[in-house]
Formats: structure tokens, C-alpha cells, sequence
């Protein structure tokens, strides 16, 4: 359910009100961060990637290489320009994975 709860609320965020958006440099060092892990599920083809990439219009250059998080769910190609009150730290990531460096800042604060 907690998915479910924090994926809504990043589409109504990202998608119906457009905020929550990080600058495009970040994004894409996100994503390069990504697109190389062995958790992105990129053969995913969720109606929801489909569905938040047009109401965010936003995108990477590696937009088609990124899929779903096997740890967490999350749809990347949309996560990967969220800024961090969307992004659930409370989920053990792999160690190279970007999420790890804001549960860090979480803990720190």
C-alpha cells in the first residue's frame, strides 16, 4: 500500500500540479546512476511508465533504458527527476544506487 500511496502522491505532484521537479543535470546523473543497475527492470512495459513520462514530459537520454525498480517499484524514468520529499528512503537500495546518498541526508538532519 505504501507504493501505491507514494506513487500517487509523485503523479499528482509531478504530473497534475508540476512541482517536485529537480534541475536536468541532476536527472541525468540519476539516471546514468540507473540505467546501469541490475535492479532496473528496462524490458518493463507498465502502462504507468507510459502514463507519467506524458504528463511529466520530461526525459533523459536514457529514457528508453530505464524501467521499473525491482527494489522499490518506482517507475525510474519518472524518479529520477522527482526531487526528495517524493523519493520512499525508507527501502535498503543497492550500494552505487542515488537514493542511498538522501536516506543519508535524512539521517544526518
Amino acid at each position: 500500500m505504501s507504493k501505491l500511496k507514494n506513487g500517487t502522491k509523485a503523479f499528482i505532484k509531478m504530473g497534475l500540479l508540476k512541482q517536485g521537479y529537480i534541475p536536468q543535470e541532476e536527472a541525468e546523473a540519476r539516471a546514468a546512476i540507473c540505467v546501469d543497475c541490475p535492479e532496473n527492470n528496462a524490458d518493463s512495459t507498465s502502462l504507468l511508465i507510459v502514463l507519467m513520462e506524458k504528463v511529466t514530459n520530461r526525459t533523459t537520454r536514457f529514457e528508453d533504458k530505464l524501467g521499473v525498480c525491482m527494489v522499490c517499484g518506482c517507475v525510474l524514468n519518472t524518479l529520477v527527476h522527482a526531487t526528495e520529499d517524493l523519493v520512499d528512503t525508507s527501502i535498503q537500495h543497492p550500494q552505487k544506487c542515488w537514493k542511498n546518498k538522501l536516506t543519508q541526508e535524512r539521517l544526518c538532519t
